[in-house]
């Protein structure tokens, strides 16, 4: 990735040192978002937004079809309003929250869910049309506001990532301690 011109951007209200992106990523943005936006890249860390307790995130397919109804859905909410990185079929709902602490390998990567992740408004809106289609907040307080957990309205768990490696659909998904660590 080519940088260029530094400037400085706000990540969740602070102000950070960053570089623009060059090639036709920012122009692309633009045309999709109806006004300017200018891609850039971090320059002091990741741009995530739990530094040190995790890079990723998981949520199941069951949880999502669990909280449906609640969100006045009668079909399965769209796991991209959430913006997780792993969407794992197969689990009961709200599995992955007992796997905090444990080692957990999906496909060749290797990840320890280290919490819960508060969900946000940005939950409420379509991810095709941005509209808001769904209060998935009230829908959260409403099902899981009694579920002890490390942040409020949790929706899927956030891992570090022990080991790296390729994941692909498909893959298996594997507990691999008994106890939390």
């Amino acid at each position: 990735m080519d940088l260029g011109a530094s400037t400085h951007g706000l990540f969740y209200g602070e102000e950070r040192p960053c570089r623009v992106v060059l090639g036709d990523f920012s122009t692309a943005l633009s045309a999709l978002a109806g006004e300017p936006v200018t891609l850039v890249r971090m320059l002091d860390g990741p741009a995530v937004d739990r530094p040190g307790e995790g890079a990723v995130s998981l949520q199941s397919t069951s949880a999502l079809a669990q909280l449906a109804p609640a969100a006045g859905s009668s079909e399965p909410l769209d796991g991209r309003r959430f913006r997780m990185t792993f969407t794992i079929e197969g689990i009961d709902a709200y599995q992955e929250e007992s796997w905090m602490g444990r080692r957990v390998r999906l496909g060749g990567v290797i990840i320890r869910p280290r919490g819960n992740v508060g969900r946000c408004a940005a939950t409420t809106f379509d991810p095709e049309t941005g509209a808001k289609t769904a209060d998935t907040l009230k829908a959260l307080q409403q099902t899981r506001a009694s579920v002890t957990t490390t942040e409020r309205l949790p929706f899927g768990v956030h891992a570090e990532v022990v080991q790296t490696g390729a994941v692909r659909v498909g893959d298996d998904v594997e507990v691999l301690d008994d106890v939390a660590r």
